[in-house]
This record gives structure tokens, sequence and C-alpha cells, in this order.
């Protein structure tokens, strides 16, 4: 076949069929043939067999096709939450940016040189890439990047960083030279620039994983967040540290959060079959029990009492029982 000739022979391709019998050369327990066809079919060989080393390290052999997938359901439950509650932040992030810049630098914030430690890269990260992109995205651009194009020739700095992905503001962050604007983002989420600049750089990263459908299941985080005393005793590399940065980063002014994110993982930890919740670096705790131990650690970075995530629960219990009370008299 003309076309690409890779260094050394590559595997060849295999269908849905010679994959399973392939699965099965390997000691996984494939089950029923259909289940096992629709579970390829839907999650494909390639990415299902990333979650093998994990589950293998924990269940040990045999293994089955069935635990498998629920390792994979279980990882985009997990980064479901997480991308959910990184949007949050995300958003609140870049307000506070664009809201400390124009206050002390004004409109075009940006391109005042005072504002950065390094204007040229401010000016290529701002005024060059983020236009461009939202141009080449949309045609002839977002309508609120034409309209500011048109009138004034340069965007805002309150619509530019409406153009920025996280990684970008975290980077953009770190470039703000020290003064009132830098100080307003920090005294928002009540971290100094260091530790807001390290952590926001870490969240970005699972932000991304999270957005692509990345593996972190068992997975130890490669761009870990700096120690800060709210952290401290968590694996930095856990993703169970990602969820206590956010809660910590949710106490001063966004508690309001952390709630139903921690009753959001609960739902999810303690859905049969318990799935290892401890490979996120979750520390163990019976199913059921009022309050497990990340649950403690958690509230503790948040700021709250344990027993409101209890409250919050059974209050969506027993909406749960109404609404389905109401469907069956109707």
């Amino acid at each position: 076949m003309d076309g690409f000739q890779p260094k050394v022979p590559s595997k060849p391709f295999l269908g849905y069929g010679e994959l399973i019998e392939h699965l099965a050369d390997k000691g996984i327990e494939i089950g029923d043939e259909k289940s096992a066809h629709a579970v390829l079919s839907r999650v494909g060989y390639y990415h299902l067999n990333a979650y093998l080393p994990a589950v293998k390290r924990t269940i040990g052999p045999p293994v089955s096709l069935a635990s498998v997938y629920n390792a994979y359901v279980f990882d985009m439950m997990i980064q479901a939450i997480l991308f959910e509650y990184i949007s949050y932040f995300e958003v609140a992030f870049r307000a506070q940016m664009a809201h400390g810049l124009a206050r002390q630098y004004g409109e075009f914030a940006h391109l005042v040189p005072d504002a950065f430690k390094n204007l040229e890269w401010s000016i290529k990260t701002w005024c060059g890439a983020t236009v461009l992109n939202a141009t080449a995205r949309d045609g002839r651009g977002k309508s609120f990047v034409v309209h500011n194009m048109d009138k004034y020739g340069e965007l805002p700095v309150w619509a530019a960083v409406e153009l920025m992905p996280l990684g970008m503001l975290s980077k953009a962050f770190k470039n703000m030279a020290a003064g009132d604007a830098r100080d307003t983002v920090c005294d928002f989420f009540g971290f100094d620039s260091r530790v807001l600049s390290s952590w926001a750089h870490s969240v970005s990263f699972v932000r991304n994983e999270c957005a692509h459908q990345g593996i972190l299941y068992g997975r130890a985080i490669p761009k870990p967040p700096m120690r800060q005393a709210s952290i401290e005793g968590i694996d930095s590399r856990s993703t169970f540290c990602q969820f206590a940065v956010l809660t910590s980063l949710f106490k001063k002014n966004m508690r309001d959060l952390s709630v139903p994110m921690i009753c959001a993982l609960r739902r999810a930890i303690e859905l049969p079959p318990f799935p290892l919740a401890w490979l996120f670096g979750f520390e163990d705790g019976q199913i059921g029990d009022a309050e497990p131990p990340w649950v403690r650690k958690l509230c503790e970075c948040a700021g709250i009492d344990g027993d409101i995530t209890r409250r919050y629960m059974e209050s969506e219990v027993a909406a749960e029982n109404m609404r389905n009370n109401w469907a069956t008299e109707g």
C-alpha cells in the first residue's frame, strides 16, 4: 500500500472479534462477547488498554474486561466532576485578572509596560495569539472580537481574557508585575502569587486532561501544585490533591461550590461496584461512612462543617423521593 512507511513494522489492524481474542490471550476474562464488542466499539482497544496496568496492580489476576471498563467509567465520572468545578475557578480567575488589571492600568492594561514583567510576551500573547485563535476558530471571529476590533482597533482587557484558556491565563498571571492588580487576584482567592500561580498551572494541566478524555485513574499528576499548609499531608501528585486545591481556592469567596462538589464525589465513589478510589489518592473509608477521612479533609480545606455535606445529601434524597412520589401520583 502506498503512503507512509514506518521505521519498523507496525502492529496489524485487528477487527473487534480479533481484539477480543487478543485480550483473552492476554489472560483477560471476556465474559459475554456481545458486551465485549460493545465496550471495544465505544471506548476503543488502545484507550481501554491504558487502564490495564492500574487494574492489574490493584485487583490482580484474573482481570475481567468488565473491571477494566468500570475503571474507565469511574475515571470519566471523576473527570466530569473535576472539569465542572475547575471551570468555576477558571471563570473567577479570569474575572479577577480583568478587574484588577483594568482598575489599576485602564481598559487596555495588557498594552501598558508597567503591568507585566515581560511586556513583549504579554503583547504577543494577549493581542496576537488570542485574536488570531478566535478568528481561525470562528471564520471571521467571535462577535465580540469583531465588534471591539472594528470599534477600538484592539480588545479591552476584559474582552481579551475571554479568549484565553486557563493554561494561558496562568502564564499571564505569573507574568503580572507586583502591584494592586496582582494583589486583587491573590486577595480574592486568599493565597500569595507564588502559590496561586503554581496551583493555576497545575489545575490547568488537569483541566486539559479532562477536556480531552485523558486518563487520571491510577496516574501521578506530572505537574503537582506547590506545597501549602491547606494541602499538607496529601500526595501532591494525586488527583485527590486537585480537589483539595479547588476547595482551598473556593474557601474565601466561593465556599458554596465546595459542598455540591464533595457530595458529587461521594455519590460517585459509593456507586457499586466500588472502584478503588484510593487510586486517585482518596483515603480508604467504609462505604456508607457518615464522614470518610477524605471528606473530612476536603471540608477542612473548604472551611466548612462536614455535617453540612451529610445534610445536603439527605436533602437531595428527600427531594428525589418527592419527585418520584409526584411522578407516581401523576
